[in-house]
């Protein structure tokens, strides 16, 4: 793959990182905690139907972030794109530095 241009970076995607608090219960609380914003190519899979218990209908839907820089994104934290939480589920980095992020999100 080649190095990503600037002018390939056309959506803002904000990065949150879920961070793990333990409750004086003895549970755990996630609070997302903002990292910064990262630009990228941002594309979308066509969306999938599916049956959830009770007869709901989920559908499901994977895009994926190229990107420049992992810095601050990390597997569970997520990233908001035009309004739209997307769940990372995985990140990998080529020889040249271009960083993919698989995303996926329940609607």
């Amino acid at each position: 793959m080649n190095p990503l241009k600037a002018a390939d970076l056309k959506t803002p995607a904000k990065i949150y990182r879920l961070i793990c608090t333990e409750t004086v219960y003895g549970g755990s609380t996630q609070m997302p905690q903002y990292e910064g914003t990262a630009w990228g190519d941002f594309q979308t899979d066509v969306s999938q139907e599916s049956q959830a218990s009770k007869g709901e209908t989920l559908i499901r839907q994977y895009a994926e972030f190229t990107c420049r820089s992992a810095s601050g994104i990390e597997r569970g934290g997520y990233l908001k794109i035009r309004t739209q939480d997307w769940t990372v589920l995985s990140v990998d980095e080529d020889q040249n530095g271009t960083v993919r992020v698989r995303l996926g999100r329940v609607h």
